[in-house]
Formats: C-alpha cells, structure tokens, sequence
C-alpha cells in the first residue's frame, strides 16, 4: 500500500486540553479550564482557574519576528502598570511575558492574558463610553514617551502596503475596475505616508488598532481596551482613524465617531498638522484592510470575524475615502 503524502499545514486548531496543561505547567495555575473562543489571525482561548477568568493568546506560526511580540508585551505591561483599563500579558514562572509552544505547522507564542469583564463596544451605543475612551487614549498618548524599551517596532504602513500589493493582485484579476485601480492609487498613497516630514506630526508608542470591536464596556460605562497584536511606534492621529474606519466599516452613525475624537481633544488637542493629514490616514486604514485580508486569505478565510469579505464594497468605501483625501 502506497504511503499517503503528508500535507502542509498552514494553522492548526490545538486542543484546549493541551493549553490547559501549558498553562498549568508554565503559568502555576491551579486547574485550568480552556475553551476556545475564536480564531483567525490568532487563536484566543477562555481560560478559568477557581473563580478566576483569564485569556490566553496562541500567535500563528511565522506570523511576525520576535522582536514584535517583545514589543506588544512590553507596551500592554506599561499601560497596565500605569493604572490605565487594558487587557496586559501576565509573567509566567520563568518571569517572561511570552512562552513558545510547538504545534503541527511549528513554533507559536503563547501568551496568558488579564480578563476583561463586560461586553463588547459594538454593543454599546453610549456617545459618553466612546467619549471617555477618546479620553483614555489621549492620556496614554500624553504618557506614551516614557515607554522605553531596547529595541522598537515601527508601523511603516507604506512598506507593508507595497508588500501585500503582490498578495492583493490575484486576488482582484477578475475585477477589472480594481485591478486598474487599486496598484496606482496604494502607490500614490505610500508616496504620501513616506513624504510626512520626521517629527513634524507627534508620534509614539500606540495600541495602533482601538475599535468597537477591541473594546469591552462595563455596565457602569468603563472602557477596557484588548487586543494588543497591532502595537507599533505610529502616528497619534493615525491611530484615532482606526475607530472611525471600524464605524464606517460597519455602517454605523458618526455619532460614536464624533464623540471619541471629542473626549481625545478634551485632554489633547490636535494640531493643524494632525487635522490635514487624518483623511489620508482613514484612506490608509481602509486599504491595510484590504491588502491585510489579501496577505492572509488563506489564513483567515472570507468569512474572518466581523469582517464582510466583498471587495465592491471595498471598491465603493475606498474610493469615497480616495476622494475625500484628495485622490480622486
């Protein structure tokens, strides 16, 4: 009898039960229970130990270099350790916020994190929670310089923009409006994030990815914010575009837009600079989306969580931002 080839896996489902003896080993705790909650970029498990509840993070094989996921812990721990509602990496027994497990496809971080007790943002239709989060995020601004570490992550979205280009082509052959679109306008785009002079728009260590969907609200309105894998030196004012793109994306009302951006400028007002440069900022979020889904298709899938894989619709919130930004 022939032996049947053995396939490649690309990302593997690990079972709960396995994470639960990691845990346990690596972390102390005393019988954990796991179950897995979702996946897609990454895998994120429930885990509860006695009365207590906590998330554990399994990153995709190959998914960025260490260095990064140094960076993402460190910046969690300094938010958290500075009083501010986040989501932070717990140290395990050794000291390190970061453990390597080896699955099928090879090695991927492991990583326990602190519970968020509440409901998701998207649910919550309060102007004042998204105010007091535009709040948040402004103070975590103001103190994002005394974040200090030995080697730093730099969002460079116009490098990974014409790195995923080669992703996104097959991807739109058959759309013959996107592919005689889209190659011109991400190159002209990349032009205009390399062209910001250095030191002219503030920038800093950022969450880089706050959203509806990355926040959990308390019922007494208290915003927690999660989901650190985007972490990165970045543009402050960039990073507020992430929200608004999230709610447009979604369909939602300006409402919850306007009112974080209010509770931002209640504690730190943008600059002229910062104001000009935000509708190039949402035009470059919405096509590091595209390109993002385009990279990891065969990762994530069409149906990845919250998102609407179609790409007119794509076509058609891309181009208002185009215009908006001053692309045509």
């Amino acid at each position: 009898m022939t032996a049947l080839p053995v396939i490649p896996i690309t990302h593997s489902i690990v079972a709960a039960t396995a994470i639960e003896r990691e845990i346990a080993r690596r972390w102390g705790l005393a019988d954990p229970y796991c179950e897995l909650m979702s996946r897609g970029v990454n895998d994120y498990y429930l885990v509860r130990s006695g009365d207590k509840l906590f998330a554990a993070r399994l990153m995709r094989h190959n998914l960025r270099p260490a260095a990064r996921n140094r960076y993402e812990a460190a910046l969690a721990r300094f938010y958290f350790d500075r009083g501010f509602a986040v989501t932070a990496p717990i140290p395990a027994r050794d000291g390190e916020l970061i453990q390597e497990v080896l699955a099928p496809e090879g090695s991927r971080t492991l990583v326990l994190f602190t519970w968020a007790e509440g409901q998701p943002m998207s649910r919550d239709e309060r102007p004042e929670v998204a105010e007091r989060l535009g709040a948040t995020v402004a103070r975590m601004h103001q103190v994002a310089p005394e974040f200090k570490i030995a080697e730093r992550y730099r969002v460079d979205m116009a490098a990974y923009l014409r790195e995923k280009l080669p992703a996104l082509r097959p991807m739109i052959a058959d759309h013959a409006e996107d592919s005689a679109y889209y190659p011109a306008l991400i190159e002209r785009v990349a032009r205009a994030l390399d062209s910001i002079s250095a030191g002219k728009v503030p920038s800093g260590a950022t969450h880089n990815d706050v959203h509806v969907d990355n926040v959990i609200v308390t019922a007494d309105g208290t915003p927690t914010i999660i989901d650190w894998d985007n972490a990165g030196d970045d543009y402050f004012a960039k990073e507020l575009t992430h929200f608004t793109w999230r709610n447009i994306y979604a369909g939602r009302g300006e409402e919850k837009s306007r009112a974080f951006l209010r509770g931002y400028e209640s504690v730190r007002p943008l600059t002229k600079d910062e104001k000009e440069l935000m509708p190039l900022f949402l035009l470059t979020r919405h096509l590091n989306i595209l390109c993002g889904q385009a990279g990891q298709i065969n990762f994530i899938g069409h149906t990845a969580v919250g998102y609407v894989h179609s790409l007119p619709r794509y076509r058609t919130l891309i181009r208002a931002a185009a215009k908006d930004a001053g692309f045509g």
